[in-house]
């Protein structure tokens, strides 16, 4: 997918939803294609941990057999990070701690752009 479209889609979600605070979008070799976030970041350091983050619940999910992973959610003190994972590329979203109630919202907007 053209790295334009993927940013106007981010773009269109980070308006529809307050509550995110970062999309990054990223191919499989760990390079960002597009994204931005509310707060500087390091989002290549962001990206290559979320690439871990996804390789090793794969190997989970593989040994517990319980198939393929291709959303993952992290509950922190100071809001969610939700890793969404496809074959063309990849998703990181960081949204605040009021997003409680607009996670489900968020993933299935992620997978639209996916």
């Amino acid at each position: 997918m053209d790295p334009k479209i993927i940013e106007n889609k981010l773009a269109a979600v980070m308006d529809e939803i307050p509550e995110i605070e970062g999309l990054l979008a990223f191919d499989n070799n760990g390079k960002l294609i597009c994204g931005q976030t509310l707060t500087e970041l390091n989002k290549n350091q962001l990206i290559t941990i979320s690439t871990d983050i996804f390789k090793k619940s794969s190997e989970l999910a593989t040994s517990s057999d319980k198939g393929k992973i291709s959303t993952i959610t992290i509950t922190t003190d100071k809001g969610y990070l939700i890793i969404e994972m496809k074959t063309e590329f990849n998703i990181l979203a960081l949204l605040g701690a009021d997003a409680a109630s607009s996670l489900s919202l968020v993933i299935r907007s992620l997978k639209t752009i996916i």
